[in-house]
């Protein structure tokens, strides 16, 4: 493999010099973080929450069917 740049061959083919992908790569980079920073916010949230214990369906619908007076 021959590595040696020929006569006319100082210059890169293609150079962007108007930062579009730079700005675009830059920018996505900001919408992951801030997609993370709200997921992380969430989670935090959740862990800041009351016991984790849901009430029983069971045992609140049974509470409320023995409220009820059959005549």
């Amino acid at each position: 493999m021959n590595l040696q740049l020929k006569q006319g061959d100082e210059h890169p083919v293609f150079v962007a010099s108007s930062g579009r992908r730079a700005h675009l790569l830059w920018a996505l980079g900001i919408f992951v973080a801030l997609a993370c920073l709200a997921y992380a916010v969430l989670i935090g949230i959740s862990f800041m929450g009351d016991s984790g214990r849901a009430p029983d369906p069971v045992s609140a619908s049974s509470a409320a069917y023995r409220s009820v007076s059959v005549p």
